[in-house]
């Protein structure tokens, strides 16, 4: 899980950043079922729709906070294009029209963007030639479709139905067109609709299609298909945030839908939030983490044996355990659903050691039931002896724990990979060296409310280490670019569950966000997860 920070602080910011700094002039608010919004989401992991208002224009005018994280190549090009759209002659095309923009995978390691805007309806397919013309763009036939030329950069242009579309790249057409049977964007664009009336109330919204993550993430990073990444694979998931602008940070809430009964994170979407409390264990070196709290575990045992159930591993799972309980002479069951208690975390330190933690009730009574199950490594550390025991009992975070060490310490069972991953842990414990003093830290979460059920966290000054063997060099070198994300300090992805969806806050955060985190704190009642 700790590579998908890493790609959505990317993905979003990046999105978020071209459509408001590039495009706001264009909008009006709210977001209607028109054509525009079906083509534009077809194919296209991200959506984002933004409302034309004087007073946010005049916000981002004053700022440059998002204009450092999208990258030069292409502020320049949509500079470029912004410039020519922004005249009399082609807004008024466009006059009090919805603009969706869609992100989409590209060739060559690439994202391109395609933006799709409505005609006005006094406007006619003929006049977007003319006009584009009076401006000095002129369109030239490419393909069936054409190409317009802004200083240094080229844009292709295709009208349809009323639509004008605007691409980075002659791609992300094609592929359109060749597509253009196929309805797969149709559950999208009915979630899309359905916030309809929440989207009216917000400055901008970005919608996610979770489906569309494959080829999306293929194009970033290599580790997509396997480990820990593998869990977004195959979601059928939306989701709908609403953008809170700030000059020190990106803040984002909304909702997020979780489709498909096989998908693990169904299992909290029904759980009540929960106050965190387990990352009070977890090292100040400490780089990225995945914090779920999962309250009840009988009841969250349950529903784990049903989904196991569902991706049809139970009798395997279940004939392992029987052959272990026999073989060791325990009840497994009832060893991990009397001492478990309501939280459990992976994380990953800034040296790249994998570990994990589980919440207990009581540690001596499980060190002493686990004695006959593990191997003595150096008195207080020792290793299991038989594979996949936490994933049985706990689901995919913990695939990747085949047979861990582990070391039990103050009601929690730490699991590592290696024992001097173990070792390192046990020595920044004894010495207070630990995540929660950390200032920097403190002051992220004071900005969000106090409750979730899974929640992903991000630091990336201790994460570069882990960026570079994570994403192509291509996204890699955005990262460390004083125009690109180096300007960020923090990402923190939370979700709480609210009667099977998520609520859901996006939050990055500046180094000057964090020193003022106090005088800048968002309403947190407006954003509380445990209503």
């Amino acid at each position: 899980m700790k590579k998908i920070y890493i790609i959505l602080a990317a993905l979003v910011i990046v999105i978020s950043g071209m459509s408001y700094m590039y495009f706001s002039a264009l909008n009006k608010a709210g977001v209607q079922a028109d054509m525009s919004l079906e083509l534009v989401s077809k194919n296209a992991a991200l959506v984002f729709s933004f409302q034309n208002d004087k007073s946010v224009r005049n916000i981002i005018d004053g700022q440059d906070l998002l204009s450092k994280l999208i990258g030069e190549q292409k502020t320049e090009a949509l500079k470029d294009l912004k410039g020519n759209l922004d005249r009399p002659e082609t807004t008024s095309l466009f006059q009090g029209q919805d603009i969706f923009l869609g992100l989409y995978p590209a060739e060559q390691k690439k994202l391109e963007l395609m933006i799709g805007v409505q005609l006005h309806p006094e406007a006619t397919d003929k006049m977007v030639q003319a006009q584009f013309q009076r401006v000095g763009l002129t369109l030239k036939p490419y393909a069936s479709y054409f190409q317009v030329q802004t200083g240094d950069h080229t844009f292709y242009i295709l009208q349809q139905k009323r639509v004008v579309l605007i691409a980075t790249a002659s791609y992300v057409i094609d592929n359109l067109i060749a597509n253009q049977k196929t309805d797969t964007q149709k559950d999208f664009v009915s979630f899309i609709q359905k916030n309809d009336r929440l989207a009216k109330n917000s400055l901008a919204n970005l919608y996610v299609d979770f489906r569309q993550f494959g080829p999306f993430m293929k194009v970033i990073t290599p580790y997509f298909n396997r480990g820990e990444l593998a869990i977004l694979n195959r979601q059928e998931a939306f989701a709908r945030l609403s953008y809170n602008f700030s000059k020190e940070k990106v803040f984002f809430s909304g909702e997020t839908k979780v489709v498909n009964a096989d998908s693990y994170f169904s299992l909290y979407a029904e759980q009540k939030p929960e106050k965190l409390s387990i990352d009070k264990v977890l090292p100040a070196s400490t780089a990225t983490y995945t914090l779920y709290a999962f309250g009840n575990y009988k009841v969250f045992h349950k529903q784990l044996q049903n989904w196991f159930k569902t991706i049809k591993e139970d009798k395997r799972i279940r004939q392992n355990i029987t052959a272990i309980n026999d073989k060791y002479r325990l009840n497994l069951d009832d060893i991990f659903l009397r001492y478990t208690n309501t939280q459990a975390v992976t994380f990953q330190l800034q040296n790249k050691q994998k570990l994990a933690a589980v919440q207990l009730n009581s540690g001596e009574k499980l060190e002493q039931l686990l004695l006959d199950l593990s191997d003595d490594y150096d008195g207080e550390i020792r290793l299991l002896k038989e594979p996949d025991l936490l994933y049985y009992y706990f689901g995919s975070p913990f695939k990747s724990f085949k047979k861990p060490y582990y070391l039990i310490i103050n009601n929690y069972i730490i699991l590592a990979l290696y024992p001097s991953s173990l070792i390192d842990f046990r020595n920044s414990y004894q010495n207070n060296q630990l995540l929660t003093l950390d200032k920097t830290y403190t002051a992220v979460f004071s900005q969000l409310p106090t409750s979730s059920n899974i929640l992903f966290y991000l630091n990336y000054r201790k994460a570069q280490n882990l960026m570079i063997n994570t994403i192509y060099p291509e996204f890699y070198d955005h990262t460390r670019s004083k125009n690109g994300l180096k300007a960020f300090d923090a990402f923190v992805y939370q979700l709480g569950g609210d009667q099977g969806s998520f609520q859901t806050n996006i939050l990055f955060t500046t180094k000057s966000a964090e020193v003022n985190a106090e005088a800048a704190k968002v309403d947190l009642d407006s954003l509380r997860l445990d209503n």
